[in-house]
């Protein structure tokens, strides 16, 4: 029951999508795998392409921190690609806790699901509760978050339908029944109020692919030709909704948000391709500054297959892509029974079809869900191998369970400390937490936040708050060479924030007028050159500038105001004149 427990504690608790919960299951499964090997005196290692990929990208996620861009946050990554792990590890055991948690799983999924949209949808009649369920008008749910949250539902009707099958087929009681029937009709009702325009063009596909498995596996001629039929008319009307989209006109706000997620995805390919090592966890988030072509700021990329090769690399990414392509297609082929149908199939297609325009992945009961779905039936086959562990490895096994739970302790203590706004107490258990160390510069005076933005540029030299910090230091001491140092590397990392070039030629200006008022030509001349620089670093950053950044709501400010201009033109008539 423990991990049928971890996955409801998760659901519920902003549907596991921080690192304290990551932890919080870390500890729980790294105990009871530790106790199932005393108890059992054996482990089933996977012995599959999926089961070496899941241990590559654990592997991976150890050594990443050792060139991240921020090598204290990518330890959070490790946090959940270790969880996952640990969790995939246990669901290939045997014995009545795993087989009952699959059980669980399958049977009463979409009862879960159901209850959380009940609880969801009570919480956004009563004021002070209302935000946490609902986003923009949006039905988020337990998640937090309406698109993911519509994925999870979605899934939760596929196995309830399955459900719903097995009982009609085997002619159950009514009651459990109408249960499940009410159950999945409430997951429904969720799943609309979501408003997860990707979810819903899913599930129209998901629809598809299951007349079309439907109509292969039927023995009738006539249910072939009827459901393959039905599968053409459905595919024609997702082009003809295409093309009216496209072509009759879509609102501003949703055209923003696609274009929006094209520039990501299409910046995203570019950092791999510079960066195919890996960039660890947050990495994405501070390095994309340097390398965008429009006005976001995102800590994921909403393409789960690129954050992959964002955090872990290509190789790792790869590796554990092509492994879930040959799943997806065994899963589609198969005919057994013991597998719900098609109900298998269906969920894997899901997950993988939404997983290329969200960040799923991110939510620990969708990779609980998603490697519970992929690994079905992996258990009694070849696939497993049987390893006797004796004393001296039940020792070892006990220490590295120890290790573990030391080290998902103070990391998802140290994130829950953050995430609750106590920034202080986050970095009393990791000192250099870069999160809560830029919470600190924001909220405290000069002297702190410039001791904060050392300790964070000792490890990342990406963050822009950091070295406008250092050059405002720098600028108030007199040392002016250091200070355009500094504001050059803040304009390299967020370059279309406009107010970074106006607050430089700003000091500028009024170094320039010290400088002529102490008669120091030459001094006052280079900060003239400085300045003259920045028009010409925005025409460069404008022909880097994807057209699509003019598509999206947040569009760049590729020119200084009149203000500036003149103000630069100023300058250079004082040196001039001088």
């Amino acid at each position: 029951m423990l991990l049928a427990i971890i996955l409801i504690i998760s659901i519920l608790c902003g549907g596991g999508f921080y690192t304290f919960v990551y932890g919080a299951a870390g500890i729980a499964e790294a105990a009871l795998l530790s106790l199932y090997v005393h108890k059992k005196k054996t482990l089933r290692i996977p012995w599959s392409g999926f089961g070496l990929a899941i241990a590559v990208c654990g592997v991976f996620s150890i050594l990443v921190p050792l060139w991240a861009v921020d090598g204290v946050m990518a330890w959070d990554g490790t946090v959940r690609m270790i969880t996952a792990g640990l969790f995939f590890l246990l669901i290939m055991q045997e014995g009545p806790e795993i087989s009952s948690f699959r059980r669980i799983t399958k049977d009463f999924l979409h009862i879960i699901s159901a209850v959380t949209v009940i609880i969801s949808l009570i919480l956004s009649l009563i004021p002070a509760t209302r935000d946490y369920v609902l986003v923009s008008g949006r039905l988020g749910g337990s998640f937090m978050y309406p698109n993911t949250y519509a994925l999870f539902l979605l899934v939760s009707m596929i196995a309830g339908l399955a459900v719903i099958s097995g009982k009609i087929k085997h002619k159950s009681s009514r009651l459990g029944l109408a249960l499940d029937i009410c159950s999945v009709a409430l997951c429904l009702v969720g799943f609309v109020l979501t408003g997860s325009r990707g979810a819903f063009l899913v599930a129209f596909i998901i629809l598809v692919l299951a007349l079309i498995i439907g109509a292969v596996r039927l023995s009738s001629k006539s249910a072939k030709i009827l459901c393959g039929g039905v599968a053409v008319a459905l595919l024609l009307c997702i082009g003809i909704g295409a093309f009216f989209l496209f072509n009759k006109g879509m609102d501003p706000i949703r055209l923003s948000t696609m274009w929006g997620r094209l520039l990501y995805d299409i910046d995203a390919l570019r950092i791999i391709a510079s960066h195919p090592q890996g960039l660890g966890y947050y990495g994405y988030y501070f390095i994309q500054g340097s390398m965008q072509s429009g006005v976001y700021s995102v800590v994921n990329v909403h393409n789960e297959y690129l954050q992959l090769l964002l955090d872990l690399g290509v190789v790792p990414g790869l590796f554990l892509f092509g492994t879930l392509v040959v799943k997806l297609v065994k899963a589609i082929r198969d005919k057994s029974e013991n597998r719900q149908g098609i109900a298998v199939p269906l969920i894997i297609t899901a997950v993988a079809l939404h997983s290329f325009i969200d960040y799923d992945m991110q939510f620990l009961p969708m990779v609980m869900i998603a490697l519970l779905v992929i690994t079905d039936g992996d258990t009694a086959s070849e696939r497993v191998r049987n390893v006797d562990i004796k004393v001296p490895g039940q020792i070892g096994f006990a220490v590295l369970a120890i290790i573990a739970v030391v080290f998902f302790g103070k990391m998802g203590l140290c994130d829950l400390m953050y995430v609750s706004g106590h920034s202080e107490a986050a970095l009393a258990i990791t000192s250099e937490h870069t999160m809560a160390l830029k919470d600190i510069m924001i909220s405290s005076d000069d002297e702190t936040a410039l001791l904060a933005a050392d300790s964070v540029l000792s490890h990342n030299k990406y963050d822009t708050i950091s070295n406008l910090i250092k050059a405002r230091t720098f600028f108030s001491e007199g040392d002016i060479q250091r200070f355009i140092e500094y504001e050059r590397k803040a304009m390299e990392t967020s370059p279309y924030d406009i107010s970074i070039y106006e607050e430089y030629l700003t000091l500028l200006d009024y170094v320039v007028d010290q400088y002529v008022e102490m008669g120091d030509m030459d001094s006052a001349a280079y900060a003239v050159r400085c300045m003259q620089e920045i028009p010409e670093e925005l025409e460069r950053l404008r022909d880097r500038t994807s057209p699509l950044a003019f598509m999206i709501k947040d569009q760049p400010q590729l020119s200084l105001d009149d203000t500036y201009v003149n103000m630069i033109e100023i300058d250079i008539n004082k040196v001039d004149f001088q």
